[in-house]
Formats: structure tokens, sequence, C-alpha cells
């Protein structure tokens, strides 16, 4: 399914968005799922498969529940969760594009601006046509209450020789990720 145009998507009443095992839910559109307008319970968004903002560089609102078991993918612009966010197994995944240094523009952000967000799973970063610098730093995810879980694992793409990914760097409010000036590793 593609959320393309101007339209925003309506819900409440104890309404159910499930999006199945293999489906994809592809959001190419700045508006918002508004879960909660027609009253009652809010909306609950399951995703079994995978949610990918692929187009449109300023930010989509999913007014939802919203429980990832799978996959979410920010490839440009600012994925924003009003009603907490879940990553519910082991294996859920949200992906970052990184294209550039700025949040939104350049880079996709995960952002929670109410309710709490549950980290699990995995990060996945990639690259898209950008080399990044030594001191660059990506605020890949913002929230407003995180539980104390983190990723299991953060998978990050091979940099220049010279370049280094720092580690991770957990606050209450967001999960940034750097470039720093050292040497790979290698595991023998």
């Amino acid at each position: 399914m593609t959320w393309a145009g101007t339209g925003t998507i309506q819900g409440g009443e104890g309404a159910v968005f499930n999006n199945l095992a293999g489906g994809t839910f592809d959001i190419q559109v700045n508006a918002s799922f508004n879960g909660a307008i027609l009253g009652g319970t809010r909306t609950a968004f399951n995703n079994a498969g995978t949610v990918i903002k692929s187009a449109s560089t300023s930010t989509t609102t999913l007014d939802v529940t919203f429980n990832n078991s799978d996959s979410v993918n920010i490839k440009t612009g600012i994925l924003s969760f009003s009603n907490g966010y879940t990553q519910q197994t082991s294996s859920s995944n949200v992906g970052i594009t990184i294209s550039g240094i700025n949040a939104g523009t350049d880079f996709g952000q995960h952002r929670t601006t109410a309710g709490i967000t549950t980290l699990a799973g995995n990060l996945n970063v990639s690259l898209n046509n950008f080399t990044p610098a030594v001191g660059n730093s990506f605020q890949v995810m913002t929230f407003v209450n995180r539980n104390n879980m983190q990723f299991a694992n953060i998978n990050l793409p091979a940099l220049p020789v010279g370049m280094i990914w720092g580690p991770p760097v957990y606050t209450n409010t967001s999960v940034t990720l750097s470039v720093q000036a050292g040497l790979q590793q290698t595991v023998k």
C-alpha cells in the first residue's frame, strides 16, 4: 500500500490497522494518520511487515498506538509517533538512511513526541551517496520518554580508512551516532 498525495488517514473507535507479514506500507506524504479523530480508543497500528518513509523531507505523523514486530525504514524526512512506539521482538528493525548531515532533509529521523518508546531488536544504518566526516553526528531518534531498553544490535556501514563509528549515545531523549578518527579493528 502506498500513502501519497495530501490526504490524512482518520481512525479511532478502537480501529486496528494491521500491516501483515510480507506487506509494505510506503509513506510518500507529509500528513497525519490521526488515530483518535473519531473518538473512543485510539487506533492500533500493528506492523508485522515493512513500514517505509520513502519520499518527502518533512514530517509524517502517526498518531496511533504503534507496535512494530518487523521493520520501520526511514529513508528521508521525519517519521513521528505521537502515542508511543514499541519494538516488540528481538528481530524488530529500525532502518535509517543517511545522505547528509541534516536530520529530516539529509537523513531519516525516528521521532516519538508522546508516550513511551520501547527499544529492542536492531538499528540498521545505511549510507546513500554520502561519506561522513570525522566529527559528524546523527541524532537518528528522539523521544520524550524512553524506558531503559536499548537496541540489541546496531548495524553500521563501513567507513573510509581513518574513520570509525563512535559508540552510540543513548539518553532519555535520543539516540545519536557519531564518526570519529580511528582505525577499524580486524577480528581474527
